[in-house]
C-alpha cells in the first residue's frame, strides 16, 4: 500500500503524559521513527508543538480519549499550518494488522500515514466552549435536583419538610416583630397595594415584600389546592374561574401565612379551626 503522507505523527494522549510517534519516509519500507514523551501540563504542549515544527511535522492524529486531547488541540490548532485528526478510538480498533509490539502512538501515525483515519467532528471553538457552558449548566440543574431530593429525604427522616425551613429561614419563630397576620402578610409581598386617591383605586398589584418567602408559599399553595376535599383547595378552584389562577394563588399563599403567623404566635400545632380564618 502506497502511503500518502511523507512525514504525519501519531499522539497517544492519556491524563498525565502524551506518547509522540512522528514517521518520516517516501515509501512503506523506509521509515525513519521518531518518538518524544510530554506531560500533559499547558507548557509541555506548547513544547510538543514546538517539537512537530521542527520535525517539519503538520499532519497530526490522536485518539479522542476522554477530555484530555481538547487543550491540545487548541494550541495545534492556534498553527495555521497543522492539520489535526480526532479519530474515534473504537473506528482504529476495528482496523485490522495491528502486530502486537506496535506501540499506540506509532499505529495511529501508521494508520494516518496510509489514509485509513478518519476524522470525527470537531466544531469550531466559539460552538464548542457554548457547547461546554451547556452541558456545565445541565449538569449543575442535574446535581441540584439530586441534592434537593437527598436533602428532603434526610430531613423527612428527621421530621421537618424542607419548605418549612425555607420559610423559618427568611421569618425566623418569633412572630414578635409583627403584631398582626397583615403587618406579615405585608411585608412578604401578599397583599394588593393600597394605591387609592380620591376615592378611586389605581392599582391592586402585590407589593414587591419578600420574594423569597412569596415563592416557596405560592409553591407551597400549589401543592395545598392540589389536596382533594380541604377547604383551602375548594375555595382555590371556586374563586381562580372568578379573579384569576395567580390572583388565586396569591391569595392561598397569604392564607398559609396567616396560618403559620398563628401557630407560631400561639406555639401550638395546626388545627381546623384556622380553615375558618
Amino acid at each position: 500500500m502506497k502511503a500518502l503522507l511523507n512525514i504525519c505523527s501519531g499522539l497517544d494522549v492519556h491524563k498525565e503524559i502524551i506518547e509522540v510517534c512522528i514517521l518520516k519516509g517516501d515509501s512503506s519500507d523506509d521509515v525513519n521513527v521518531v518518538r518524544a514523551s510530554f506531560s500533559t501540563l499547558r507548557g509541555d504542549l506548547f513544547k510538543l508543538r514546538d517539537f512537530l515544527v521542527m520535525n517539519d511535522c503538520f499532519h497530526v492524529a490522536m485518539e479522542s480519549t476522554g477530555i484530555y486531547w481538547m487543550a491540545l488541540y487548541d494550541i495545534l490548532q492556534e498553527h495555521s499550518g497543522f492539520t489535526v485528526y480526532v479519530v474515534n478510538a473504537h473506528h482504529m480498533r476495528n482496523i485490522p494488522g495491528r502486530k502486537t509490539d506496535v506501540k499506540d502512538a506509532q499505529w495511529i501515525a501508521e494508520l494516518f500515514r496510509f489514509g485509513l483515519l478518519n476524522s470525527s467532528f470537531i466544531p469550531c471553538k466559539a460552538v464548542r466552549e457554548l457547547r461546554e457552558y451547556t452541558r456545565f449548566y445541565k449538569k449543575v440543574n442535574e446535581n441540584r435536583a439530586q441534592l434537593v431530593t437527598r436533602i428532603e429525604k434526610f430531613l423527612q427522616i428527621h421530621g421537618f419538610k424542607l419548605s418549612s425551613l425555607y420559610i423559618l429561614g427568611e421569618i425566623g419563630d418569633d412572630m414578635s416583630s409583627f403584631a398582626t397576620s397583615s403587618n406579615i402578610t405585608s411585608w412578604a409581598g401578599l397583599c394588593p397595594r393600597n394605591n387609592e386617591s380620591a376615592g378611586k383605586k389605581k392599582s391592586q398589584k402585590i407589593l414587591h415584600g419578600n420574594t423569597y418567602v412569596k415563592s416557596i408559599l405560592c409553591q407551597c399553595a400549589w401543592a395545598a389546592v392540589r389536596t382533594r376535599n380541604t377547604r383551602i383547595a375548594k375555595w382555590f378552584w371556586s374563586h381562580q374561574g372568578k379573579i384569576g389562577q395567580k390572583k388565586s394563588i396569591i391569595a392561598v399563599a397569604r392564607k398559609l401565612l396567616v396560618y403559620i403567623y398563628m401557630i407560631l404566635s400561639s406555639r401550638s400545632p395546626y388545627n381546623a379551626k384556622l380553615d375558618m380564618t
